[in-house]
């Protein structure tokens, strides 16, 4: 997993946003980062093993540079090094960013002209030097990006600059996130809408194998950018931002948890102890399926396990789990009336989108809601349904707060499904006061640590549940 970020404005310093925004992305690599940027016509590329500040302090403030390409890499193909480091450029004119696994690429370089220098052991590299080529034969660099894309087996998202074309960036993903986000003063292309919230108001997921070109005024080709589906984006703030965690994020994002989950309870449990605000239509779909079928992977499998609990305990509703990533290797038999769920924190999780494409053409007509924690992911985009758990981005490895959030969402799920029985409302009751428990044991960190450290050195330890808990004890035992 790479991050990728990219912009042009009408600002004199694309450098600064880009390495700002590089740093919200380091959770997703750190092995090495890399920048490229035209200024007074020339392509300067500058790469770093080190972190983002290294990174920054080989670039020269004294120059102009209003468009510009970053990235943060986490080595798949080839070793840490700088060689390997994106951004990939050739001639001194083209660079590129790319964020995927291009699986055809040693064949692709055995096409490529034996004079090619290679600088690096990686399959990202192929597709720069493809572009070159094609440019050499035809002087449109859309035309070559188009062409290249065709020939590249596997998932990419991609940003390109060209020294020829200095007020244009261009872009194309297949079956990878790629964002666009508007600025007061232009664009910015990135892998995680996380890394421009500071600075963009607006932004969309890109197209499907569609090469747009943006300028600080507008995006071509004009009739696909008319498609684009435009979410306003928000920066979720949170207390605990501003406690000292020594660095560790997973902790602080523990700590987020009882802010997650208060604000969840004042949007959807009104004050008459009714769910709501859910998504439009979604009430009514709930109460007219006969199954529900959760797809999910790792700990969010664990918080469809226990959701399954409530649903058939509480509203008696038929409920099966499916490990996304076996789920999309079978043949399954989909029942009339069966409302699909997928559970992905970043709504990018590759099995539980190929196992819901899957799903779709066995069942065409399904009806889908994802449950997740970005609007603009695949999953959110290619659901009916979406419900964001409003968790803000969560950067810790081991899932906490967007974990608790999803339970949270299944909880409400059971109680609409249960109508207007004793036991929606005696659950809805216990949900509400969820917020107020987290915070109680919040508050007991200090006996935690206490025991935790009886038992920090075993080599063994052994989780135990029934019930709704047992899935619960499973996620501890994955954490």
């Amino acid at each position: 997993m790479c991050g990728i970020t990219a912009g042009i404005t009408s600002a004199s310093d694309i450098t600064t946003s880009l390495l700002r925004q590089l740093k919200k992305l380091e959770y997703r690599g750190y092995d090495s980062a890399g920048i490229a940027f035209i200024s007074d016509e020339v392509l300067t590329v500058k790469h770093t093993t080190g972190d983002i500040e290294t990174l920054s302090s080989t670039i020269s403030s004294k120059k102009t540079q209003n468009i510009g390409i970053a990235h943060t890499r986490w080595a798949t193909h080839g070793e840490v090094s700088i060689d390997n480091a994106h951004p990939h450029h050739t001639d001194n004119r083209i660079a590129i960013v790319h964020n995927g696994i291009i699986e055809n690429h040693e064949n692709l370089r055995k096409q490529l002209p034996d004079t090619i220098v290679w600088r690096s052991q990686t399959d990202s590299e192929v597709i720069v030097h493809l572009i070159n080529e094609k440019l050499k034969k035809n002087d449109d660099i859309v035309q070559a990006i188009t062409e290249t894309a065709k020939e590249l087996q596997g998932t990419y998202a991609l940003a390109v600059i060209d020294k020829n074309q200095p007020n244009t960036i261009y872009c194309i993903a297949h079956e990878s996130s790629l964002i666009i986000g508007k600025s007061k003063d232009g664009f910015f292309i990135c892998s995680d809408q996380n890394a421009i919230l500071d600075e963009c108001y607006e932004a969309c997921q890109v197209i499907n194998d569609v090469v747009f070109a943006l300028q600080i005024d507008k995006i071509t080709p004009e009739n696909e950018a008319k498609d684009l589906n435009w979410h306003p984006i928000k920066k979720v703030d949170f207390s605990t931002e501003n406690i000292p965690s020594n660095g560790k994020v997973t902790y602080q994002e523990i700590l987020q948890q009882e802010e997650v989950l208060d604000r969840l309870s004042k949007k959807h449990i009104g004050t008459n102890r009714t769910i709501c605000n859910l998504p439009e239509g979604l009430k009514e779909e709930l109460m007219h399926c006969q199954r529900v079928l959760i797809l999910a992977c790792g700990s969010s499998y664990y918080c469809a396990l226990t959701g399954k609990y409530w649903l058939e305990g509480i509203a008696q509703k038929a409920t099966s789990v499916e490990l996304a990533s076996e789920f999309r290797y079978r043949n399954p038999v989909i029942e009339d009336h069966t409302l699909v769920i997928t559970l992905s924190q970043s709504g990018e999780t590759l099995d539980t989108i190929s196992a819901l494409k899957h799903l779709l053409k066995v069942k065409p007509q399904t009806k889908t809601l994802s449950i997740g924690n970005n609007t603009l992911s695949t999953l959110a985009q290619q659901s009916d349904y979406f419900w964001s758990t409003s968790a803000g981005p969560e950067i810790g490895v081991a899932t906490t707060k967007v974990f608790t959030a999803q339970l949270f969402c299944l909880s409400c799920l059971s109680i609409v499904c249960a109508g207007n029985s004793n036991a929606a409302r005696n659950f809805t009751e216990q949900l509400n006061e969820i917020s107020k428990w987290t915070k109680e044991v919040l508050n007991c960190k200090s006996n935690i640590k206490k025991q935790a450290a009886q038992f920090r050195n075993d080599e063994t330890i052994l989780f135990c549940a029934r019930g709704p808990n047992y899935p619960i004890a499973q996620e501890a035992a994955l954490k």
